[in-house]
C-alpha cells in the first residue's frame, strides 16, 4: 500500500476513534446518572449492600437470603431489630467468601454515601482501565493506540454494569491488570490483579488457565494468599468455616441463578441442578480453554480473546456481562492493524463493535443470544487464524515481550 493510502486509512481510523470515544463517554455517563437517579436502578448494588450489612453485624447473610426466599420476603424473626430495619432483604446471596471482605471497602453502612462511593470506585477502575489498555498498546503509534482504546470502551456493557450496580467494571480492571502484569513479568502484581478479578468470579476465573499454562507459581500463590485472607476474614466475622461459606455459595447459585443464556442454562433446562450445571460449565471452561490456549501461550492477545469467549458463554451470565467481549474487540483490532488491515478482519471487527453496542433490551432473548454467541466464537476463530499466519511473518509483533 502507498504512503498516501496508509495516511488515508490513518485519518479514517483517527476520526472513527474520536467518534467511538464520544459514544463511550456518553454510555458511561448515562450509566452513572441513571444509577444515581432511577429509583429501580442499582439492583445488584441494593442486594449486595443489604447482605453486607448483615456481615458487618456478624450475621450469616446466606441464612437471611435463603429464609426470605422461602417466606415471601419476610425476614427471620430472630434478627436484631435495628439491623433488620436498616438492611432489609438481601434477596439473593451467591458471592464467594472473599467477596465479603472486598465489600468492606465498597458498602459503607450509610446507603446514600455507599452509592456515591460505589460509583467513585467504578470511576477509579475505569481510569485504571484506560491506563492499562494504553500501556498494553504502547508498541503501536498514537493513532492506532487511540483506536484500540476507543474500541475497547465502546461497549454498552459498561453503562449497564453501572446501572445495575454490578462488579463487571471492577473485574475488568483486574483482568486487564493481570494481562499487563504478565507482559511486564511481574508475577506478584499478576497475582494481586487476578485476585481482584475474582470479585466477579464468573468472569475472572478463566484467568486461572493463563497462569497455569505459563507456570506462574508466584502469581498463583499470591492470588491464593489474598483470596484466603479475605475468606478467613469473612469466616471469622460470621463464625462459619470457609468450606461452609463455599457450600452456601453453591446453595445460593442453586436457588437464585435463573435466566441468562449460556451453556449453564442449557444444562439447567436439561434437568441438571443449577449447582451441578455451574460445576460442569466450570470444568468445561478449564478443559477447553486449556486445550486451545496452550497453542497460544506466548501470544497475549490471542489469549485475551480465548479468555473472553470462555468467560462470557460458558458460565452463568446475563447480557450485562457483554462487557467482557471488549477483550475480543481489542485482540481483533490489534490483529487487524498488524495484518495490514485485512479485509476479512474488517468485517469481523465491524460485527464485534456492533454486537457490543446493542442495548440489553434488544438482545435479551434466545434468538439474539444464539446469533451473538455464534458470531463471537466465529470472530475468535477468524482472528486466531490470522494471528497464526502473522506468527510466521511478524513473530516479534505477535509474541509476548521477552
Amino acid at each position: 500500500m502507498s504512503a498516501a493510502g496508509d495516511e488515508s486509512i490513518k485519518n479514517r481510523v483517527r476520526w472513527v476513534s474520536y467518534e467511538l470515544a464520544g459514544v463511550s463517554f456518553l454510555f458511561i455517563a448515562r450509566g452513572a446518572v441513571l444509577f444515581l437517579l432511577l429509583p429501580h436502578a442499582g439492583q445488584d448494588f441494593q442486594y449486595r449492600w443489604s447482605a453486607q450489612q448483615y456481615v458487618f453485624a456478624g450475621i450469616d447473610p446466606f441464612r437471611v437470603g435463603f429464609w426470605t426466599s422461602e417466606h415471601n420476603s419476610t425476614l427471620p424473626p430472630d434478627l436484631p431489630v435495628e439491623v433488620a430495619a436498616r438492611a432489609g432483604d438481601p434477596v439473593n446471596v451467591v458471592d464467594p467468601p472473599w467477596v465479603w471482605a472486598y465489600g468492606t471497602l465498597l458498602y459503607w453502612p450509610d446507603k446514600n454515601f455507599a452509592r456515591l462511593w460505589f460509583l467513585f470506585a467504578n470511576a477509579a477502575a475505569l481510569v485504571l482501565l484506560i491506563g492499562i489498555v494504553n500501556r498494553l498498546n504502547e508498541d503501536l503509534d498514537p493513532t492506532h493506540r487511540l483506536f484500540c482504546a476507543a474500541l475497547f470502551f465502546a461497549n454498552f456493557g459498561f453503562s449497564e454494569q453501572l446501572i445495575n450496580g454490578n462488579y463487571g467494571i471492577l473485574a475488568l480492571a483486574g483482568i486487564a491488570g493481570c494481562f499487563l502484569a504478565l507482559r511486564l513479568h511481574s508475577s506478584m502484581l499478576a497475582g494481586a490483579a487476578f485476585a481482584l478479578a475474582q470479585i466477579k468470579m464468573t468472569i475472572g476465573s478463566p484467568l486461572t488457565i493463563m497462569l497455569l499454562l505459563r507456570r506462574k507459581v508466584v502469581a498463583i500463590a499470591t492470588a491464593g494468599i489474598i483470596l484466603l485472607l479475605g475468606s478467613l476474614w469473612t469466616s471469622n466475622v460470621v463464625g462459619i468455616s470457609v468450606s461452609g461459606l463455599l457450600q452456601r455459595m453453591l446453595d445460593g447459585a442453586n436457588r437464585f441463578s435463573t435466566g441468562g443464556y449460556s451453556l449453564y442454562q442449557v444444562f439447567s433446562l436439561a434437568g441438571t441442578s443449577k449447582k451441578t450445571a455451574l460445576i460442569l460449565c466450570a470444568s468445561l471452561v478449564l478443559l477447553l480453554s486449556t486445550w486451545i490456549a496452550s497453542r497460544w501461550k506466548d501470544d497475549d492477545f490471542a489469549q485475551m480473546a480465548i479468555f473472553a469467549i470462555c468467560a462470557r458463554i460458558f458460565t452463568y451470565h446475563n447480557v450485562i456481562d457483554n462487557v467482557v467481549i471488549a477483550f475480543i474487540v481489542l485482540a481483533a483490532a490489534r490483529t487487524w492493524i498488524h495484518s495490514g488491515f485485512d479485509r476479512s478482519l474488517s468485517a469481523v471487527l465491524i460485527f464485534l463493535v456492533i454486537s457490543v453496542l446493542l442495548p440489553g433490551r434488544l438482545t435479551d432473548n434466545p434468538g439474539a443470544q444464539i446469533i451473538l454467541q455464534l458470531g463471537w466464537c466465529s470472530a475468535v476463530i477468524a482472528l486466531l487464524r490470522v494471528r497464526a499466519q502473522l506468527q510466521k511473518h511478524l513473530p516479534a509483533k505477535i509474541a509476548a515481550p521477552a
